[in-house]
């Protein structure tokens, strides 16, 4: 099991999107988004090969996962050590933005 290192934009993303489901579907679907966050994270850390994998230069190893049934992507990379979860995005076409803007 790799050790789980969450980047601060990946944090603010998370409060985020959580806020929006508090927002448009109550608490208990925003609890249950961040939980299920948590989970995805912890099965990434046992097989990070999991994820799809993107072609991105200023990403190098970038790969994706969804926070099923959501439609938020973990965006991580994975070292023989660590697994880095640098951000959430809200759906694929977020994912575009997030690693064309670096």
């Amino acid at each position: 099991m790799l050790e789980i290192v969450t980047r601060p934009a990946a944090i603010t993303d998370l409060v985020e999107a959580a806020s929006n489901l508090e927002e448009t579907a109550g608490p208990y679907i925003a609890e249950r988004f961040l939980r299920m966050a948590q989970e995805c994270f912890r099965e990434l850390s046992i097989m990070p090969a999991s994820g799809q994998p993107h072609s991105r230069p200023t990403y190098p190893g970038l790969r994706t996962w969804q926070i099923r049934p959501h439609p938020h992507l973990i965006l991580y990379n994975a070292t023989d050590t660590t697994l880095e979860i640098l951000r959430i995005a809200h759906a694929p076409t977020d994912t575009e933005a997030i690693t064309n803007a670096q």
